[in-house]
């Protein structure tokens, strides 16, 4: 089906079509790992981190670049792609985790969870009010810990993680955290939240960087869907609403029968809550991929000052 050509983001490269494939992975095969020189200009682009001339391009056709520019080799951890922790690493797993939503500037841990951390999770748990807040919390940051152990391990993990609850009390800051632990080392994570999910996708309707975005977000190694849930119920925009159900329920199932882990956050009370008010096949999904917990009680959140 001929396409519209499409603008970068940024920069000036040309995007990358999911037509082109069978010549990119040539492309990227006919130069040496590690050899800027030698490497076509998709193979470079991705060496230096520039997403722009990567937008749409199936992120299985970047395997191929498997040595850091520092010499280091990187061999796939239990989840497949991973990357050298060296400064050039980090930026071409930041460049690979934006090729997954083919740029979506929504797709990133926001910047009010830069400073996330794993110890910052078992300061919470010391500092709940309660004795049943207490426990939540540690077992929800325990699952956590659980999740970077096994990758450190190079284990693959058994499950992924889906934090219920209501607002304010820490699921979208304790999944920020692993997610900084696990790009620590080496592993891509691909941020979303339910509405940036579905919008990736959803832009590129009528190109082929539609499915590309689609088959991303179910291959990649870690994803995150964080604040899940539907804000069209309200209005009862049932065309719509069925339509993002769709592409959510594609992506998580698919996951699922991949035994790739996805870490969930969502502002309802259980699992059946969100059974009756979103989705019930989205709900057993989640239930049989996901260690479940539910975090409860007051609101963290705390309002800043001038």
């Amino acid at each position: 089906m001929p396409t519209e050509p499409l603008t970068p983001q940024r920069g000036t490269q040309t995007m990358v079509l999911a037509d082109d494939l069978p010549s990119v992975l040539a492309s990227l095969k006919s130069g040496e790992p590690g050899d800027p020189d030698s490497m076509s200009e998709i193979a470079r682009a991705f060496v230096e981190g520039r997403a722009e001339a990567l937008g749409g391009l199936p992120i299985d056709a970047v395997d191929a670049v498997a040595v850091c520019p520092c010499g280091t080799p990187e061999p796939s951890g239990a989840l497949g792609r991973r990357f050298c922790t060296c400064p050039l690493g980090a930026e071409r797993r930041r460049a690979f985790e934006r090729s997954i939503t083919a740029g979506h500037a929504a797709c990133e841990v926001p910047d009010r969870l830069a400073s996330a951390t794993l110890a910052r999770c078992r300061e919470a748990v010391r500092d709940a009010a309660t004795a049943a807040e207490r426990q939540m919390r540690h077992e929800a940051t325990a699952a956590a810990e659980r999740f970077e152990t096994a990758i450190r391990e190079e284990r693959r993990p058994g499950a992924g993680l889906c934090l219920t609850g209501s607002v304010g009390t820490g699921k979208s800051f304790t999944l920020a955290a692993l997610t900084h632990a696990l790009r620590q080392r080496g592993v891509p994570v691909a941020w979303t939240t339910y509405a940036s999910l579905v919008a990736a996708v959803r832009r590129h309707y009528g190109t082929p960087i539609a499915d590309s975005v689609e088959a991303n977000l179910q291959r990649c190694p870690v994803l995150v869907i964080d604040d899940l849930g539907d804000p069209f119920r309200t209005r009862g925009d049932v065309q719509e609403t069925e339509d993002k159900r769709r592409i959510l329920l594609g992506v998580i199932a698919e996951r699922s029968a991949r035994l790739l882990p996805t870490l969930v956050s969502a502002n309802y009370g259980s699992l059946g809550d969100m059974a009756e008010q979103l989705d019930p096949r989205i709900a057993d999904r989640i239930r049989e991929s996901c260690e479940l917990h539910t975090l409860s009680g007051p609101s963290l959140r705390r309002a800043p000052s001038i």
